[in-house]
């Protein structure tokens, strides 16, 4: 089944424009060097395609500033700063903040989410929401298209790292006709993350650390949601400081969900 991409929610002073509402929900966790250029580019490519955009920042128990950079950006975008205090990993912050998106928001908001170190490109974002007007559920920014795809700065064993992981992910679940699970640059319609949640209710996302986006996708795609990707450029030569991901330990929990959504259950 797919859910419905209707006409976007309008305020009575947006209906003269017909402007379609785009939220960015912004995980984010010390990124005060790179937050306030991201929200710039948010803000003009927004005011470039005409749409009616704000930022959902959720600021993960950052210790340098990340919210009060933001805060000062100018112009400014309109802005929406979620706190945790500590910090409690990507799945709690995606948790937190896609359900505010869907609470606040309506038929016919998109929500993308992307990473908030400034490796993904806003620029990008228009090309996601053409393919949901096709009638996609969920578009994913892919670094596996066949062309015009891209990974720069990322080294050879984490290039290696994440193809293998791809392929694994394409033999365990080919039905899905996906090829990147783990990519945090996607674009939502409203309805389908609403589903998510009333599907899964509190277990829709209950993976706390990087895996998150992962089970994210899978459930959708178990309940039915239309998926397609779209090729970009992840720049990963742009990050300020080292990953925050654990590698060897995001690989031991990836293969445990793997291993339970596919031979167990997709509601644990």
């Amino acid at each position: 089944m797919s859910f419905a991409y209707n006409a976007p929610k309008q305020t009575d002073a947006d209906r003269a424009s017909n402007a379609l509402m785009i939220v960015f929900m912004l995980p984010a966790y010390n990124e005060a060097r790179v937050i306030g250029t991201l929200v710039a580019k948010i803000r003009d490519v927004a005011t470039a395609n005409g749409w009616n955009a704000r930022v959902v920042l959720v600021d993960d128990g950052s210790t340098d500033g990340t919210a009060q950079t933001v805060r000062a950006v100018t112009p400014p975008v309109p802005l929406e700063v979620l706190t945790h205090n500590p910090n409690q990993g990507l799945g709690a912050a995606l948790r937190t903040g896609l359900a505010h998106c869907v609470n606040r928001g309506g038929p016919g908001d998109v929500i993308i989410t992307m990473d908030a170190d400034d490796t993904m490109d806003p620029r990008e974002t228009p090309g996601l929401v053409a393919r949901l007007g096709e009638g996609y559920d969920l578009v994913i920014a892919s670094r596996f298209g066949r062309a015009h795809a891209a990974m720069r700065g990322i080294s050879a064993f984490r290039r290696a790292l994440s193809w293998g992981a791809s392929w694994l992910m394409r033999l365990l679940f080919p039905e899905f006709r996906v090829r990147d699970y783990t990519c945090g640059y996607r674009a939502y319609t409203w309805e389908t993350l609403k589903r998510g949640f009333d599907v899964y209710g509190n277990s829709f996302i209950n993976q706390t650390g990087f895996v998150a986006m992962l089970d994210v996708l899978l459930k959708l795609c178990a309940a039915g949601a239309k998926v397609s990707e779209a090729p970009f450029h992840l720049r990963y030569d742009r990050k300020q400081g080292g990953s925050k991901m654990r590698v060897l330990h995001t690989v031991f929990d990836t293969l445990r969900l793997l291993a339970r959504r596919r031979f167990w259950s997709f509601r644990s």
